[in-house]
């Protein structure tokens, strides 16, 4: 890779570190924030699956407005208004304001997810997709690992409303270097004839893509459902309150350590990749709901983290084949699918909070997860037939139906 792709890579991937940070930071600090909004922590919590629900609803009427505009002008747009988000935030004198402040962040999240992986798409070898996406989720992985941690110190002991300050600073700076760094590219709607890309409200049409959004939302349901509570678990099998933390730190370590995996076998194997991995998760979801001892949820946890780790590269990649030239379709559905699971997997643990105990949670999550695996089966099996015929391993022929030209 080249440096002149390196930087605006490398660059993306930055963006995302920061973005992540705006939508999790709240999470480690809603007691802060709601004794300084005057609510309870409940309410507090409800802006951070209010930002899921924006995310999941617009990601694709909004990636169907930005095609009209240059991705590197709709980024610094997006970039801004995550600034605007955080200023009005940490100034916010009451919740009403916050609630305000956390939709605006929430719209820019919407977009930019959906903008940023197409961009760092185009910057590489068409046929490798999954490199591009394996660093934007470095960013991904680093933010919820030491991003968010270092976050939630510096709110809890200058106040949280510094935290969404330096927040501020760091996008706005952001939102002036993409302008500088990206390369220009043409609008979506005007791409030349030899990069064709369809139009977002026709691409998330495609049977494949619809296929991909199914496995999705069911996988990140069923992870969703146990994670939310993830930190109740671990008190509930032994875990003592301090340590709860350092398992999760535990829990981030994987996920870099999934991330690298799925970055090292993507190219090659993208679809048996993610299909070992929807199994893994599973087990680890199982395994969290049957396991009774300290040290047998700590390591479950540990290895759970491993495989949601490689997950996003995986799947993104995955649909960005089945998507075919469509990538700013591609990268909104997964976009919103993956925040379906964020909101839904928390609303419906909650509910069955009242029926079980919070093991329980995981024979649930356990159930969605293998529900995603059947319906991907019948693509995995294509895939395979289309590699055996190509002579290739498999993943390399790719779906027969698919597109496979992703936009430069």
């Amino acid at each position: 890779m080249t440096n002149t792709r390196r930087a605006p890579l490398v660059l993306l991937a930055t963006c995302v570190f920061f973005a992540i940070c705006t939508e999790m930071l709240p999470v480690g600090l809603l007691p802060e924030i709601g004794r300084g909004l005057g609510v309870s922590s409940s309410a507090a919590g409800v802006l951070v699956s209010l930002y899921a629900v924006l995310v999941a609803v617009m990601s694709v009427p909004i990636a169907a407005v930005a095609e009209r505009w240059p991705r590197r002008v709709v980024l610094a747009v997006l970039l801004g208004a995550y600034t605007l988000s955080n200023v009005v935030f940490a100034l916010a004198p009451d919740y009403a304001v916050a609630v305000v402040a956390r939709t605006i962040g929430g719209l820019a999240h919407a977009g930019f997810f959906a903008v940023a992986v197409a961009a760092a798409v185009s910057l590489v070898d068409p046929a490798r997709p999954g490199r591009a996406v394996t660093v934007l989720m470095v960013g991904n992985g680093l933010a919820l690992l030491f991003g968010v941690p270092l976050g939630t110190v510096l709110g809890t002991a200058l106040g949280w409303r510094w935290a969404f300050v330096v927040l501020a600073v760091a996008l706005g700076a952001l939102a002036v270097v993409v302008v500088r760094v990206l390369p220009a590219q043409p609008p979506a709607r005007r791409a030349s004839p030899s990069t064709p890309r369809t139009p977002v409200l026709v691409g998330i049409r495609r049977p494949a893509v619809l296929v991909m959004a199914s496995v999705i939302t069911l996988a990140a349901l069923g992870h969703f459902t146990l994670y939310t509570y993830v930190s109740p678990l671990l008190l509930h099998d032994g875990v003592a309150r301090v340590d709860v933390g350092a398992v999760l730190f535990a829990y981030g370590g994987g996920g870099l350590l999934g991330l690298a995996v799925a970055g090292a076998v993507v190219a090659r194997r993208p679809d048996e990749a993610l299909a070992a991995d929807i199994v893994l998760m599973g087990l680890s979801l199982a395994l969290a709901a049957a396991v009774t001892s300290t040290t047998g949820v700590i390591v479950t946890v540990a290895v759970w983290g491993v495989a949601f780790g490689a997950f996003p590269t995986l799947t993104q990649t995955v649909m960005l084949r089945a998507a075919g030239d469509a990538t700013d379709a591609a990268t909104a559905l997964v976009n919103a699918t993956t925040n379906i699971g964020i909101a839904g997997g928390a609303l419906l643990g909650s509910r069955l909070l009242g029926l079980v105990a919070v093991p329980g949670l995981g024979w649930a999550g356990a159930g969605l997860v293998v529900a995603s695996l059947v319906v991907y089966a019948p693509r995995l099996l294509r895939a395979e037939r289309a590699a055996r015929a190509a002579g290739g391993p498999a993943g390399v022929g790719g779906t027969p139906g698919d597109g496979h030209r992703v936009n430069r």
